[in-house]
């Protein structure tokens, strides 16, 4: 479990998807809310900040091909959710791409739990996984 933190990981989908195929990551838990990131290849948005039982806020415009590395990082910092995601071949975007307000209190602990659901059994591959705890003094990346 951790702090205020960004979390950077690649991944790769090598087989083509459907559905509500994809994975899911538990970011934070907090008075009954549980707040994840879910990158779903077969939907019309492919990323998503999403707050259970609330709704998904989607990133548009990102395609997720077969394939094909990405970089995905997120930032949890203060009442606040930040995602950027690209190939990984290409340049990091410069600004945060998604930002999601959280309804919880900013003390609470954030955690990796990645969660993958394919009926199907296709893999997805994940590398490079690093977190790096901010300390309260440090400015936004």
């Amino acid at each position: 479990m951790y702090g205020e933190n960004i979390t950077t990981f690649d991944f790769q989908f090598p087989e083509g998807s459907r559905s509500y195929n994809g994975m899911y990551n538990v970011l934070r838990e907090a008075g009954g809310s549980v707040y994840r990131l879910n990158i779903k290849p077969a939907e019309r948005n492919k990323y998503f900040l999403d707050l259970k039982d609330v709704g998904e806020l989607p990133l548009p415009g990102k395609e997720i091909k077969n394939a094909v590395w990405y970089t995905c990082k997120i930032m949890v910092k203060g009442n606040s959710l930040y995602l950027k995601a690209w190939e990984k071949s290409a340049e990091e975007p410069k600004d945060w791409e998604l930002i999601r307000e959280m309804e919880d209190q900013t003390g609470k602990e954030c955690r990796l739990n990645f969660s993958y659901y394919d009926p199907d059994g296709r893999p997805l591959y994940l590398d490079n996984v690093k977190v790096e705890v901010l300390d309260p003094s440090d400015v936004e990346k």
